[in-house]
């Protein structure tokens, strides 16, 4: 199944019509993308690797990505040991510790997504800056 799914879609890539480079680009300019494969478009929508740099998120996200995972699946774990205790004290006890996980992960995850999003702000007004 995925190898059908996958030989689909990398035929459809490199038969299919290319972007339109002008899409590209600006694409490029609004998301600055990090990684080797725009290197060219970023060359020519004007983006430097400095503004990369100072752009690139995607260690918080992936910390962001990892909170909220554990937060989810803490809390569905931590809420089905509670229904299932019924005085069984393993059972209470894991219960606790999946909801200090499911504390500490959405602890983690709302300090993350402030960042970023006060990075985004920062990086708009930045962006709202130059072409004033």
């Amino acid at each position: 199944q995925v190898g059908l799914t996958t030989l689909s879609w990398l035929i459809t890539a490199y038969v299919g019509p290319q972007t339109d480079r002008a899409t590209l680009i600006s694409f490029c300019q609004k998301v600055k993308p990090a990684g080797p494969g725009w290197t060219d478009i970023r060359a020519e929508a004007g983006i430097s690797d400095a503004e990369i740099a100072q752009e690139n998120r995607v260690g918080s996200a992936f910390v962001g990505w990892i909170a909220g995972c554990a937060l989810i699946w803490g809390s569905l774990f931590a809420i089905g040991n509670f229904l299932y205790a019924s005085g069984d004290p393993k059972r209470l006890t894991m219960a606790w510790v999946l909801t200090g996980v499911t504390v500490v992960s959405g602890t983690v995850l709302l300090k993350t997504t402030q960042q970023l999003w006060a990075d985004s702000g920062a990086s708009q007004a930045r962006e709202d800056a130059k072409r004033a």
